[in-house]
């Protein structure tokens, strides 16, 4: 049996010899204790640590104790410094919140003065103010009575008055048209007999239907007079008074009448003494002459 075989005997069978033979246990445990402490040894060797690592920590402990107090003292100093320095500030700080509060109250003070001062100032000037407003509005109701009074004696003068003026108008426009419509004649009489005595011209007063109204916007019989000399046609308006609106209506009189007979009219002319500053405006625009007079009129 070799060496090899023996060794594996040995491990197979140790165990259970180990747990039987108390002899086999004593050698092993002999052969063991060169190499490992027994229990007692090794408790004993175990005791010693946890006493070495008691007293580590102790002495740890009172280190830390030690360092602790000292900071603490350290600790102590520098707060008492701190709330020293801070206490001082707090004071100074106060000293000069007390000064400018002081100042402010002062300000403030000196404000609400010169407020209340103003506050009666304004309170009595408004009084005077309403007082004079008062007595404004006393005069003006008395005024706007008294102007009651004279209006009503005004409006029943103005009635008295424009009865009297409507009176008077209607007489003066009946005059005045009569005396119109004879100055008209009597100028295109004196037309007549000096251009037909001494300028040999034929003077035509013509009358023409206007049916579709062209001129005055309804049907009408439109009044022209007419001047012929040497195949020259001239048409004449011939008015006490003429204003803007009758220089337009002489003039669509005379297109109406040139449009109907399909004839060139030379020249247009106006005779009147009296022509509102307005019309002699338009009179070049629409190509028309103006006379005062019929003895004024060149041919």
């Amino acid at each position: 049996m070799d060496i090899e075989q023996v060794k594996k005997i040995v491990k197979n069978e140790l165990p259970a010899i180990l747990q039987q033979d108390e002899v086999m246990q004593e050698i092993v445990l002999d052969k063991e204790r060169e190499h490992f402490a027994d229990k007692e040894d090794t408790k004993s060797r175990f005791d010693v640590l946890i006493e070495e690592m008691r007293r580590d920590r102790e002495e740890q402990s009172r280190k830390w104790a030690e360092q602790k107090k000292e900071s603490d003292k350290k600790w102590a100093e520098q707060k008492k410094e701190s709330d020293k320095k801070w206490a001082e500030q707090k004071k100074e700080s106060d000293k000069k919140w007390a000064e400018q509060r002081k100042e402010s109250d002062t300000k403030w003070e000196g404000l609400k003065e010169a407020q209340r001062k103003r506050d009666e100032k304004w309170a009595e000037e408004s009084k005077r103010h309403w007082e004079k407003q008062e007595k404004t509005d006393q005069r003006l109701d008395r005024l706007v009575a008294n102007v009651e009074k004279l209006s009503d004696r005004h409006d029943a003068t103005t009635r008295r008055l424009e009865r009297s003026i409507e009176r008077l108008g209607h007489s003066i426009g009946a005059l005045g048209s009569r005396w119109g419509l004879r100055s008209e004649a009597s100028f295109r009489n004196a037309l007549r007999g000096i251009l037909e005595e001494d300028f040999a011209v034929e003077v035509l007063n013509i009358i023409e239907d206007d049916k579709e109204g062209e001129v005055f916007g309804k049907s009408a019989q439109i009044e022209l007079d007419v001047l012929i000399k040497n195949g020259l046609l001239i048409i004449i308006e011939i008015k006490s008074s003429m204003s803007r609106s009758d220089m337009f209506t002489f003039y669509k009189k005379v297109n109406f009448y040139r449009k109907k007979h399909q004839k060139n009219v030379s020249q247009m002319i106006v005779i009147s003494p009296m022509v509102d500053e307005r019309a002699r405006l338009v009179a070049p625009e629409l190509g028309i002459t103006i006379y005062s007079h019929a003895a004024d009129v060149k041919l």
